[in-house]
């Protein structure tokens, strides 16, 4: 349901070259990590407040924070308007952010059957402090010859204006495809695995153009902080690049980051 390339990340806090490629690589890596994060977090907004068509009652994510609506307030009737609204003043959800504003989520049809598709848009919406607009797209492609459910993964036009008044944009296409723990019902979900693949490409608040890619496909188990396995590599304009290789040792916080062919052992935050 979630999954978090935004590890990438905070990836190179001990790299320890000092050159100016490093410094922007650096910024950029960190920036898609938090647009990253923000919109897997609208996510799981969608996926808490959708559970109340299926007839469930726990709000997952949200707790008591936000009022959800739901329109046409039927089974039968699509598509449908799903609006997550936690106000103007602010408030905190479970994981302790602080949310302000509407999630507006469009619904084709019911979410486990194949070519069901949400638009997830944000109105006046900031997360502690953190102002974002743009789109989440999240389309269910169906399954694969394993017969494990694939799903596509879209953001577009996204703004991230950061609590100084900077402002950064991004967009993304990701395919996941979800390898364990599809049986266990909503919303107990520790035990899902995800297979993650994409791109994504953005402007950084200093005005630099980067992109990044997965070279290996990204293991995300929810039960783990950190990215299992896979790797992924980030490129500015000048068409530098950094790498970052989770291995294959499971859960753990190491990795190895090559840049310009020297290796890094280092360690995730």
């Amino acid at each position: 349901m979630k999954f978090s390339c935004c590890i990438l990340s905070f990836m190179i806090l001990i790299f320890g070259s000092c050159s100016k490629t490093n410094h922007d690589l650096v910024n950029s890596g960190t920036e898609s990590a938090i647009n990253e994060a923000f919109f897997n977090d609208i996510a799981d907004q969608f996926y808490s407040a959708q559970a109340k068509i299926e007839g469930g009652s726990s709000i997952t994510f949200q707790g008591k924070c936000a009022t959800i609506s739901i329109s046409p307030l039927d089974s039968t009737t699509w598509p449908k308007t799903i609006t997550i609204d936690f106000g103007t003043t602010g408030c905190s959800d479970l994981r302790g952010n602080i949310h302000k504003g509407q999630l507006i989520c469009v619904l084709n049809k019911p979410w486990k059957q194949m070519g069901s598709k949400v638009e997830i848009t944000p109105n006046n919406y900031s997360v502690n402090d953190f102002e974002i607009s743009g789109k989440k797209i999240i389309s269910n492609l169906g399954r694969n010859n394993l017969g494990q459910r694939m799903d596509s993964v879209q953001v577009r036009q996204a703004v991230i204006t950061y609590p100084d008044g900077s402002t950064a944009t991004w967009e993304s296409d990701r395919v996941r495809t979800m390898i364990a723990g599809e049986q266990t019902s909503f919303p107990l979900y520790s035990d899902d695995v995800y297979l993650i693949n994409g791109i994504g490409s953005g402007i950084n608040k200093k005005g630099q153009v980067y992109s990044v890619y997965t070279s290996k496909d990204l293991q995300i188990a929810l039960n783990c902080r950190w990215i299992q396995t896979g790797s992924m590599v980030l490129k500015n304009n000048s068409s530098d690049s950094i790498s970052i290789d989770y291995g294959n040792t499971g859960c753990d916080a190491n990795a190895t980051l090559d840049f310009r062919g020297k290796i890094y052992q280092i360690t995730l935050k």
